[in-house]
């Protein structure tokens, strides 16, 4: 999705290896995009880390992406939540898988 959709490009985000547009999600696999090797979030996720998604930023951004491509936003979208990675559950918004994690006990939560 990331060389399909160019967004490493259109988002600004570089792969820590090439310093070049990302073409895969480099916070991942590549611990280098982030400041702990350990925070990558496939590391995260086998360590026990529950990893949501929301579905009102998947929503806006593939709407942004579809628009800046002249692509139509329902097909933009469908090959965004059909690329999520197995165990990363969509969540309707993420205000709200947030505010139920708290209400169940999770004590550290980052949204961004």
């Amino acid at each position: 999705m990331w060389a399909k959709y160019k967004l490493g490009e259109m988002y600004r985000i570089n792969d820590p290896e090439t310093n070049a547009p990302a073409v895969r999600n480099p916070y991942y696999h590549k611990p280098g995009a982030l400041p702990l090797p350990a925070a990558a979030l496939s590391k995260l996720m086998e360590a026990g880390v529950k990893v949501v998604a929301c579905n009102l930023a998947i929503t806006f951004w593939s709407g942004v992406t579809a628009q800046k491509m002249g692509l139509k936003h329902a097909d933009v979208m469908k090959d965004w939540v059909d690329v999520v990675y197995p165990g990363i559950k969509i969540m309707p918004s993420g205000v709200f898988a947030c505010n139920a994690a708290q209400s169940r006990g999770c004590h550290c939560l980052f949204a961004g």
